[in-house]
């Protein structure tokens, strides 16, 4: 099958997902530079970054996986809707834009890599469906976290 190039790009959150040593790391740190332009809208671009991730992720994925096999490591659009999930209490709250990305980045892959409170049942779904919402659950849980430091730390 012949590997579209818009699929491959976007699908590896423009290229970073390429990267051989840690794909999902490098593709949840490609996500911030876009996600701070939709962040110049509030938390409404950051929605709207999520919802466009997501569809991108359910658009591109099954083709994606035919050419590279099941939840390739390369395949990181789904990162960037679970990131955009962890950044929502940055704008919802106010926080501190530069210590908010910090701590939604280092708890997203805490909670992508660990896989832990069902994240990792969920990654057993097939198809677009086990890639995506495990990140957005992985993307809840780091919001959950981000909320308590916010109104308890920071």
């Amino acid at each position: 099958m012949k590997k579209p190039y818009w699929n491959t790009i976007l699908g590896t959150g423009l290229g970073a997902g390429l990267i051989p040593v840690a794909p999902g790391t490098f593709g949840t740190l490609s996500a911030i530079p876009v996600a701070l332009l939709f962040g110049l809208f509030g938390w409404f671009g950051i929605v709207l970054f999520i919802v466009l991730a997501s569809v991108i992720t359910y658009a591109i994925y099954p083709v994606y996986e035919l050419n590279y096999g099941i939840d390739p490591g390369s395949f990181v659009m789904d990162e960037w809707a679970g990131l955009g999930i962890s950044l929502l209490p940055v704008y919802i709250f106010g926080a501190d834009l530069w210590i908010g990305y910090g701590l939604a980045f280092a708890f997203f892959r805490v909670f992508d890599i660990s896989k832990v409170l069902g994240i990792d049942a969920i990654q057993n779904y097939e198809g677009a469906n086990g890639v995506l919402w495990d990140d957005l659950l992985a993307g809840l849980y780091s919001a959950i976290c981000l909320i308590f430091l916010i109104f308890i730390v920071l």
